[in-house]
């Protein structure tokens, strides 16, 4: 998983092309060093920008995250009101920086929720070292990059203009192993949007992956791939199976059929094991002809992603 993707994730669509595997019916939700003046002690607003009628405001901050800085944007729903549900955007692979998330900052938006990005730790105006991950070094990077994800809940939590009760996780990509451990010790988060991540471990993909080609399209079928990924033996890595058998925190997943970045199948097969031993917190959603981009490979337009997440937040009571 050698990208960050997802540029076209929250373009407008209507028609909804997918299969959907719903929880439980009736479920109920399971539950920067200058900030806002008075909201952590001793800290101040960045920047804050009035923005033009019916465009969302947009707040620059500062994380404290330990020995590092992490430069962020907080940015809220146009519509008068508040306080807003609101999500922290959790970054893919590759050193990134807050533009990298307008996707899914727009989804949020769209849908009445706030949304806070922020460049990963040693990138963009962020402090701090830059580290891609491996399968050796994927356990201890992906544990550090959670608790920055933690971190931006703190200042999510101690904002005025946000809910408390309805705090959650946004991202895809490499954000499927990261939000996850985020969730697991933070029972904040109220909610987690996954697209295209990887519920198996970091070996099986990087296996997988060099089979397909991960996205080049110069490998051997998907079908094939998840055939012999059966048969890997080889170092596993960060595996979130156990911690999926342990977050409450509802849960949408997002998968296109026709993604050959990630292992799909093995990945639905993994969350399916999960809702088996009781996790029903977990859903699936399937696009079948969409990519790791999110996008119908039959058409090459987006697959209606955002419609998706809108009736599933609606329906976990996060947005009305």
């Amino acid at each position: 998983m050698q990208r960050n993707r997802f540029s076209m994730l929250a373009a407008a669509c209507v028609a909804l092309a997918a299969t959907t595997l719903p929880g439980p019916a009736g479920a109920a939700d399971e539950p920067a060093s200058r900030i806002a003046a008075g909201v952590l002690a001793g800290a101040t607003d960045d920047d804050a920008h009035v923005a033009p009628r019916g465009e969302p405001p947009v707040i620059s901050l500062t994380i404290p995250a330990g020995d590092h800085e992490l430069a962020g944007t907080l940015r809220l729903p146009a519509a008068e009101g508040g306080p807003f549900p609101a999500a922290v955007l959790v970054h893919g692979s590759g050193c990134s920086t807050r533009e990298g998330l307008g996707s899914f900052e727009s989804l949020c938006l769209e849908a009445g929720v706030a949304a806070l990005a922020f460049d990963q730790q040693g990138c963009g105006d962020s402090t701090g070292t830059f580290r891609g991950f491996t399968v050796e070094n994927s356990a201890e990077l992906f544990a550090e990059l959670a608790v920055d994800v933690r971190h931006a809940m703190d200042l999510l939590a101690a904002r005025p203009e946000v809910d408390v009760e309805r705090l959650g996780l946004v991202g895809g990509s490499q954000a499927g192993w990261i939000m996850p451990l985020a969730a697991d010790t933070d029972p904040r988060v109220a909610f987690m949007v996954v697209a295209g991540g990887c519920a198996v471990s970091v070996g099986e993909e990087a296996f997988h992956g060099s089979l397909t080609g991960e996205g080049s399209r110069l490998g051997i079928s998907i079908a094939k791939a998840d055939k012999r990924l059966r048969r890997y033996d080889g170092p596993r890595g960060f595996d979130p199976r156990p911690v999926l058998a342990r977050v409450t925190a509802p849960s949408l997943w997002l998968f296109g059929r026709r993604d050959d970045v990630i292992p799909v199948q093995p990945s639905i097969d993994a969350i399916k094991e999960a809702r088996i031993a009781g996790r029903v917190n977990h859903e699936v959603h399937i696009f079948p002809y969409g990519d790791h981009d999110m996008l119908d490979r039959r058409t090459g337009e987006p697959v209606p992603a955002d419609q998706v997440v809108k009736d599933w937040l609606r329906k976990r009571r996060i947005i009305r």
